[in-house]
Parts: structure tokens; C-alpha cells; sequence
């Protein structure tokens, strides 16, 4: 007997389908209208199948939750929870290549869900499991397990990829996002994880996750925790349509789901084990919004790198080969510095980066800098401001940048906003993240950041001329000292 039989056999007592709707259309209910239950929270009346109307509060977290708290004596056997739209592979249905609805009605593991997204500490990367984040899920389902598991298994097509990079100033964001929770009692990720999760397990290093939050349990499982602790939960969210608290929910489903401490210390001490994978990058802006206040940053970039052969057939140009080991680590990654005319700003900074990162995988391209107008050379009153301060720029080739250069790196940082949009417009098919380095210090106004003036007086060696590099070398030294620290936790070892 096949999936589909099976669950037309089924009763409402042997198992629900939970469907949380906003205005997703739900025909695809239809089929699974006698054993599911929808709550409807849009504008726009559910026509397909009958539907509970609630509140437009606390995203699909709160519809879960007022489910499990208002049934809590009649669960079924199993609770399916889905969101509103269709069920099937790839992002927008949440579903992994191979897997149906079946999977989760049919199933031995509880909680069963697919886990698709891993977080690294306080979002310093992120990235997805191969095939369900990549638009082409179809050409990657014949390769894959029949049906995948709970994890990736690391064979050649079910993998964690490549993260993404987010950027620098994205972290910072993040940062006083934090600090302001901690002023204004609002909880952070790992200030939830300790008031409704667990105080006795660690706050987890990596976080995995269902994207999407999608999943089922048994009501032996929801039931192996009080009434009680739903109820708090679900105390969370019922403030505000779109409260911060349902994106942590998101994030901690397969946690919140643990039976005892014991599985869920198990479960809080895993690490991704990363793997390179083809060549691919993508820009979305969603993920640009975590813990970032919904600020859009320009430079969060994901870049998956092969080995060159393939990238010279794909992409017509020789690229440096991705080396990330088999381990929890982030991959290394390579930062190149450019300016339009201030030659000794790059050089200046680079190096200093490149020592304030000296234990970890990041590459800080030191031996050239990218140089937007006609090649110069360094000016000897750069080179001798630099000298006192341990740094030799001396030997620094900065030359014309191309193309190649700007997508051989990872991260490309300018000295000012102007610079990175002259860049943005010179090179508008390079999809490489970029920085503004003025972003980092909020002490000086970005127009006199970095600018001891191009005056031909100004490159001359004296006294007043070496007071002014020096002061623009400060300024350097106070973005990288809020700089470092955010590409160190990014977990380059």
C-alpha cells in the first residue's frame, strides 16, 4: 500500500496535520482535509477547506502552541505542523528533494524533522544543507537518499555548503542589537535558550534548525513536558504579529522538542562538518535582516568555490581553490583592500588586519592592494608615518584592479562609501561582498576619514605632514580594533 492509501485510511485521533496560514493558498489541504486542522490568520478567508480563525500574532510558533495548549487532552498519535504553503522542495515549501508529506505521518524518529540550516556563533556565518537551499532541488533529488535523513551524511550531494559570509558590519549591528536586549529586557538568543530551554545544558556553539519550521511529534513526546511549559511559551508571542521571540522559536524547534536533558545535551554538542561544493553564489536579502535591527547590508555575499578546473570551464577564469576542511571550521577566506587615491591607506591597513588576525584562517591580502584609477606608488611620507607603528609598507605593490582580482576575494573593504559605489559601478557583474572601512570608526565624519590630502605638499616629508598620516593611522587602528574582533568570531582558526 502506497504513502497516498495509507493516509486516506487515517483519523484525526491517529494523526492531525497542523497548518499554519497567512494567506498561503492551501488546494493542497484538500487532500489531507480529513485529518488536518487549519488556522487561518490572513485577511482573506480559507475557501478549500473549513478553517480556525486566530489572531495575526506570534507567526506560526503561536499557531503551533494554541494547537498543542487547546488540545492538550486530545492529541493525536502524531502532530503534523506545517506552514501554509504547498508542501514540496526547496525554500519556499520547506520541504527536502525526496521527501513527502507521508515522511512525516510515517515515521519512527520524534520529533522528525529535516535539518537544513546551521548557524555559527552569534551569526558570524550561516549556511544550508545541499539541494534544499539550491534552486535546482530537482537536479539534485535523483542523487540523493530515497529518503534523506534528519541530518546530512556527507555523501557527495547531501552536504552542509559552503556558508555564507556575513559581513562585518552586519555583526556589529548584531552586537549593540544584543547589548540593547540585555538594556531593555529583551531576550537574545542565548538569554531565550536559558529561560525556556534549559539552564543546566550549554547555550549550543552551532545552531541547526528545520527552515521553516516544519516538523512532527508524537503526543507522547509533547506530552513528556507539562501543559504548563506551553502555556509559558506560548506567553511569548502573543504581543505582536511578527515578535523577535518567533524567529528564536524557528531556531530552536528540535531543542524545545528534547525529551530530557540528556537528549537535548546530545543534540546542543553538535557540529556541522563542512565540505566544499560546487561553485554558486547568491545574494539574499533576507538573511541580511537576523539580529541586524532589518538593516540591508550590500556585502552579504555566499560563495561556494570548487577546485579550478571546474571553475575554468564554468566561469572562463582561474580561481583559487576552496579548502575547507572536513571539520567545524569556517573556510578560509581572503580580504583585498582598495582605494581610489589614497595609496596609503590599503597598505597601512591591510597589514594591520593581517597581525591583528595572526591566529586565524583569514587570508588578508597584503602583497597587493587594488588601486580604482591609474597605478602609484606609495608615498615615503606613508611609508615612514608606518615605520613607528611596527608596520612596513614599503615593499606593497598597489596596482590597477580588474576583474579577476575583486572575485578571487571574499571580502573586498574600501576606505570610504564613495569608493565602494564607484567600485559597485566599474565592476557591476562582481557579486563579491564589499565593506566600507570609515563604517567602523564613529568618532570621525566619513568625508575626513582617511584623508591626510592629495596636495602634492602633503606627500612631502616634515614634520607637519607625518602628524597628519599619523592621525589618519589612528583612525585606521580604531576600525580594525572593531573590525578584527567581528572576522575572529566568524570562526577562522
Amino acid at each position: 500500500m502506497n504513502a497516498d492509501s495509507r493516509i486516506a485510511e487515517l483519523t484525526k485521533e491517529q494523526c492531525e496535520i497542523v497548518v499554519a496560514r497567512y494567506d498561503e493558498q492551501t488546494d493542497w489541504v484538500t487532500s489531507y482535509a480529513h485529518i488536518a486542522t487549519v488556522y487561518n490568520k490572513g485577511k482573506t478567508p480559507v475557501t478549500e477547506v473549513d478553517a480556525l480563525t486566530l489572531p495575526n500574532v506570534g507567526r506560526e510558533a503561536h499557531t503551533y502552541l494554541t494547537h498543542i495548549v487547546t488540545n492538550w487532552d486530545r492529541l493525536a498519535d502524531r502532530t503534523v505542523f506545517f506552514q501554509g504553503s504547498k508542501p514540496e522542495a526547496g525554500m519556499t515549501g520547506h520541504l527536502m528533494p525526496n521527501v513527502s508529506v507521508g515522511d512525516y505521518i510515517f515515521t519512527e524518529r520524534d520529533p522528525h524533522l529535516y535539518i537544513t540550516y546551521c548557524q555559527a556563533p552569534r551569526l558570524s556565518w550561516l549556511t544550508f544543507r545541499n539541494g534544499y537551499a539550491q534552486w535546482n532541488a530537482h537536479d539534485v533529488a535523483p542523487h540523493l537518499p530515497k529518503t534523506p535523513g534528519m541530518w546530512p551524511d556527507d555523501s557527495p550531494f547531501d552536504y552542509w555548503m559552503r556558508p555564507f559570509f556575513v559581513p562585518p558590519t552586519t555583526l556589529l549591528l548584531r552586537r549593540d542589537f544584543e547589548r540593547d536586549c540585555d538594556a531593555q529586557d529583551v531576550l537574545s538568543q542565548e538569554a531565550f535558550w536559558k529561560k525556556r530551554i534549559s539552564q543546566k545544558v550549554p547555550f549550543p556553539e552551532y545552531i541547526f534548525c528545520a527552515q521553516g519550521a516544519q516538523f512532527s511529534a508524537s503526543r507522547e513526546l509533547l506530552h513528556s513536558k507539562p501543559r504548563s511549559y506551553y502555556e509559558g511559551l506560548l506567553e511569548e508571542l502573543s504581543y505582536a504579529a511578527n515578535p523577535y521571540q518567533g524567529h528564536h522559536f524557528e531556531y530552536f524547534w528540535m531543542y524545545l522538542l528534547q525529551p530530557d536533558e540528556a537528549a537535548l545535551a546530545e543534540v546542543a554538542q553538535r557540529k556541522p562538518q563542512m565540505r566544499r561544493g560546487p561553485f554558486w553564489k547568491f545574494r539574499p536579502t533576507a538573511w541580511a535582516l537576523l539580529g541586524a535591527r532589518g538593516i540591508w547590508s550590500h556585502s552579504l555575499t555566499f560563495a561556494e568555490k570548487g577546485t579550478d578546473a571546474v571553475l575554468r570551464v564554468a566561469h572562463g577564469s582561474r580561481r583559487r581553490a576552496a579548502r575547507a576542511r572536513v571539520s567545524a571550521e569556517a573556510p578560509q577566506r581572503k580580504i583585498l583592500f582598495v582605494a581610489h587615491d589614497a595609496t596609503c591607506v590599503p597598505p597601512y591597513a591591510a597589514a594591520r588586519l593581517k597581525s591583528a588576525l595572526a591566529d586565524n584562517s583569514i587570508a588578508v591580502e597584503t602583497d597587493f592592494a587594488g588601486l580604482i584609477d591609474e597605478e602609484r606608488p606609495t608615498p615615503q611620507v606613508a611609508v615612514e608615518a608606518a615605520a613607528p607603528r611596527g608596520i612596513d609598507i614599503g615593499n606593497l605593490h598597489v596596482g590597477g584592479l580588474g576583474a579577476e582580482a575583486l572575485s578571487d576575494a571574499d571580502l573586498v573593504i574600501t576606505t570610504t562609501h564613495q569608493e565602494a559605489s564607484e567600485l559597485r559601478k566599474l565592476f557591476p557583474d562582481v557579486r563579491t561582498g564589499i565593506e566600507v572601512l570609515s563604517h567602523f570608526d564613529s568618532q570621525t565624519a566619513e568625508r575626513s576619514l582617511f584623508c591626510p590630502n592629495t596636495g602634492a605638499q602633503w606627500w612631502r616629508v616634515n614634520e607637519q605632514t607625518l602628524a597628519r598620516f599619523d592621525r589618519a593611522y589612528d583612525q585606521v587602528d580604531r576600525c580594525i580594533e572593531q573590525l578584527a574582533p567581528l572576522l575572529a568570531a566568524d570562526g577562522g582558526h
